[in-house]
């Protein structure tokens, strides 16, 4: 068993965000989401994204494979805008569920078993599901790079 200070760091903040999609459910700290919408929000639909406006919020949306690779498709019921350290994205869904953190417990996936640059840094365990902590940070990074950077820069300098 892992040290429970191990996780610590994974846990910052009042739960989580489960997030389902292409049958994977990947779960993200509550606090960095900042908003959750159904689709009928999303306006500008490209090849890999769609575009988010509303609340001061400009965001490029992303459906995703269980692989974190971009797809086009623009289907899914709802999607969450997360922040990270470089801007905004948003993340298309099927289903999204609340978690507090005392209902999940965290076990790091070990070095020798992360693939290189996966952006999975635990599972856990709740109810009959099992789900994966996610960086945002490592997510984004698999994005494709100039929508993130081009985004992250209109962020930074509104119009």
């Amino acid at each position: 068993m892992l040290p429970k200070a191990s996780t610590d760091h994974l846990r910052a903040g009042a739960g989580f965000l489960a997030a389902t999609f292409d049958g994977f459910t990947a779960l993200f700290p509550q606090q960095s989401v900042m908003t959750v919408e159904q689709r009928s929000h999303l306006t500008e639909h490209r090849d890999t994204y769609a575009v988010y406006r509303g609340g001061g919020i400009s965001a490029r949306v992303f459906s995703l494979s269980r692989a974190f690779r971009p797809i086009a498709k623009t289907d899914r019921p709802y999607f969450i805008v997360a922040r990270y350290r470089g801007g905004v994205f948003g993340l298309a869904c099927d289903e999204l569920q609340a978690i507090n953190s005392a209902q999940v417990s965290l076990k790091l996936i070990p070095t020798s078993l992360k693939c290189g640059n996966s952006p999975i840094e635990a599972f856990a365990l709740f109810g009959k599901k099992i789900a994966f902590q996610c960086s945002l940070e490592a997510i984004a990074a698999l994005l494709p790079l100039e929508d993130v950077e081009a985004h992250a820069y209109e962020q930074s300098h509104p119009a």
